[in-house]
Formats: structure tokens, sequence, C-alpha cells
């Protein structure tokens, strides 16, 4: 039975050996460090019950911040108007199709022998793309102060803070943050 476990690690170390060869050839003459590093990499794949799993090639479709128009408010700024996630469902569509017509001309690519017709698009408002907050309706910035305002000061009470204190934080700092980030 060690034998066995023995020559499945001594297995798994050569695999990892192979696997991060350009790695490993980085700690040169130094092999006891090199061979820390691969029983850590080791360890890591194991305890995340990686080691047994292939390589994978992933494809990103990722859409480029600055085209969004619910970019601010770390990509919630789409909450304050429809217009702004049909903009960013839209640019994400399009930029989805051109990565896959992209991949597919790559040679070996999984999606090669893909056959689709990509669906029309609408056209996508080039003024839409990253807005500034005080664009948006400043009805709508208020009641999402009012809301934001009213849930920190119960999030405060809730962690028992003074009420002296919660109203300090509230009128000198917490307030005047959330307007800020609002552009009220």
């Amino acid at each position: 039975m060690a034998r066995s476990v023995l020559g499945n690690l001594n297995a798994a170390r050569f695999q990892l050996k192979q696997q991060y060869a350009i790695e490993y050839a980085k700690f040169g003459a130094d092999t006891t460090a090199a061979d820390a590093w691969l029983d850590a990499v080791l360890v890591l794949e194991l305890a995340a019950d990686l080691h047994e799993k292939e390589e994978m090639l992933i494809y990103d479709f990722v859409a480029d911040p600055k085209q969004l128009a619910s970019n601010q408010l770390e990509a919630f700024e789409g909450f304050f108007e429809v217009s702004y996630r049909k903009h960013d469902y839209d640019y994400g569509r399009s930029v989805a199709q051109q990565k896959l017509a992209q991949y597919k001309t790559q040679p070996g690519s999984v999606f090669s022998n893909l056959h689709r017709a990509p669906k029309p698009i609408d056209p996508i408002d080039p003024s839409l793309n990253n807005p500034e907050m005080s664009k948006v309706d400043v009805n709508k910035r208020t009641r999402a102060y009012k809301q934001i305002c009213e849930a920190a000061n119960v999030l405060l009470s809730e962690l028992s803070v003074n009420i002296f204190v919660r109203k300090a934080l509230m009128w000198f700092f917490i307030q005047g943050e959330i307007k800020k980030i609002l552009a009220l």
C-alpha cells in the first residue's frame, strides 16, 4: 500500500514537473527549492481537487468597461435606467459575436466547426458609453441617496453604534460620501 502511494506521489510530481517545466526551470540549479515549490503546487492542487483535472483552454468574452453604460457605481448604474441595461446587454452580445468570429478562425479552435447565424443586435448608442453619474435623472439619484442613507443608519443601529456617534458619522462622513458618489 505504501509503495502505491509513493508511486502515485512520484507520478504526480513528474506530471507537474512537465506541466510547469518553464516555471521549474526558473529555479536554475537549485533543485531543492524547485522541488519544494513543485510540492507546494501539488498540495494546493490536491486541496482544491484539481490535480486529476485536465488543463482547460478558457475563451474570454469580456466587454470593455469604458463602453458600458452601467460602469459607474461598480456596475450598478444600470439600475437607474432601463436604457443603460439594454445598451450593456446589446454591447455584450456584440462583443460575444465578435469574439466567436475571431475564435472560429483560430487553428484548432473548439469553435472552428461552429455553425451559427448571429441574430441582429439593436444599434448601440455611443452616447451611453460610460455616462457620468450627473447625467442620471436627479430624482432617481435623490431617491437612491435616501435609501442608502436609511440602510446605513439601520446598519449602524444594528451594530449598536451609540446614537450620537451614529448621527455624527452619518452627518459628517457617510452622507457626504454618498452624495459625492451619486453626484448630488
